[in-house]
């Protein structure tokens, strides 16, 4: 025979018919008479009953049982005054869960279970990674997805209640330039004169010469500007391949992935290349190359640089480097640059010796032995032959390959050595 509580709960089970099953209930021969109020559920002696209560009404309960019209068990752990539904919450105070709490963003999730700080009232939709933040710090999204900032709640609490027409992350009354996009400013170009009360335009992470007050930036910000000149285009182009974009521009994939738009070639001078999602690519014009990358950041970004034309000429004022970009007389971005044809330093050498490139990048002279000049970015062939000894990035090292021509290099790694400081 089963006791007595089991069996009066298979009895409840089964009565309620959430299994099917043939259960019949015989007493406990040591317990007392039965009453028809032996159900919990029924019996207003019963302690959590559904009909307890002088005058037959149900009488709440708590959880563990008790008659919940005893103020004693209204103790929730939480403080009084987040029970008060009647008292108004203010814009900063969200109810999640029935609870007040700190919501900087508005968005009606308390900061303490919000995983971001959201900038409008656009739920997060894309498929991006987020970005990794610090520890106390939150992603930022808008319009539906990453910005690519991470902020503190208090940030996100002030970003939105302070004007910030270009959605930059700065406040206007502390915000230099009105950023038309959301590339940060890269090049070295000397910043635009503008008048008092308007602010220089960047996009693609360089000024586009225009100027511009906060409430035509924040209008700017929000759509294409393929030339540049500070005004809004009609509407942005959809496109499905390069063929399809206006001159000066191509085809690149949205944030989303699933559209593409036309965008604006980089201009020569601006950031080019490196390694980004398809979305933030950025290309060179027809008539350029993405050339200058930093050699010891494989995956860096390199510069737009006006391409030397197949027989090797530049316009005038200009010479043909070594990796086929055109640069000004004298400039250089490797020391080999210096030797090239065309390239017309000044002054011009006046003892046997070799070319530096200085970190301004400009044409140096250095008297000594013509084969201490630095080879780095020559290729001599597919070659395994080991033909001598050459300073590469500035250390002597053997170099293989099928002809040193028309640079000359040491016989041993001693006579390099002696021979270059």
């Amino acid at each position: 025979m089963m006791p007595a509580p089991l069996t009066r709960t298979l009895a409840l089970i089964c009565s309620v018919g959430f299994f099917g099953c043939n259960f019949t209930m015989e007493p406990d021969p040591g317990a007392a008479e039965p009453s028809v109020f032996d159900d919990p559920i029924n019996d207003p002696n019963e302690v959590g009953s559904a009909m307890g209560g002088e005058d037959g009404n149900p009488t709440p309960t708590g959880s563990s049982g008790g008659d919940m019209s005893d103020p004693s068990l209204l103790d929730s752990g939480l403080p009084e005054d987040t029970l008060d539904a009647s008292e108004p919450v203010s814009p900063e105070v969200a109810v999640d869960g029935g609870l007040d709490c700190a919501d900087a963003d508005g968005d009606g999730l308390c900061d303490g279970r919000d995983p971001v700080c959201n900038r409008d009232d656009s739920p997060l939709i894309c498929m991006a990674a987020p970005p990794v933040c610090a520890d106390e710090q939150v992603p930022e999204v808008e319009a539906g997805c990453y910005t690519a900032r991470c902020v503190t709640w208090a940030e996100c609490s002030a970003l939105l209640s302070c004007d910030d027409a270009d959605r930059d992350g700065l406040c206007d009354d502390m915000d230099d330039v009105c950023n038309a996009d959301d590339q940060v400013l890269s090049c070295d170009v000397a910043v635009p004169e503008c008048p008092a009360d308007v602010w220089p335009v960047v996009r693609e992470g360089c000024y586009t010469g225009a100027c511009l007050p906060w409430a035509a930036c924040a209008e700017l910000a929000r759509c294409p500007d393929l030339d540049r000149d500070g005004q809004c285009d009609e509407e942005a182009v959809a496109c499905a391949q390069d063929g399809d974009c206006p001159d000066g521009s191509w085809c690149r994939p949205t944030l989303a992935g699933a559209t593409h738009v036309c965008v604006a070639f980089q201009a020569v001078g601006q950031a080019c290349g490196g390694f980004t999602i398809p979305s933030e690519a950025l290309r060179c014009a027809p008539t350029s190359i993405c050339a200058d990358q930093d050699r010891r950041l494989p995956d860096g970004p390199g510069v737009c640089r006006t391409a030397c034309d197949p027989d090797g000429l530049c316009p005038d004022g200009a010479y043909c480097g070594v990796n086929g970009a055109c640069r000004d007389h004298g400039a250089c971005f490797l020391p080999v640059d210096c030797l090239q044809r065309g390239n017309l330093m000044e002054p011009a050498p006046a003892c046997d010796g070799w070319p530096q490139c200085t970190a301004e990048g400009q044409c140096q002279w250095q008297c000594g032995d013509p084969r201490c000049v630095d080879l780095t970015g020559i290729e001599f062939g597919d070659c395994a032959e080991v033909l001598g000894v050459a300073r590469i990035d500035g250390v002597c090292l053997p170099v293989s390959g099928c002809s040193p021509a028309p640079y000359g290099l040491f016989d041993t790694l001693d006579a390099c050595l002696n021979a270059c400081p």
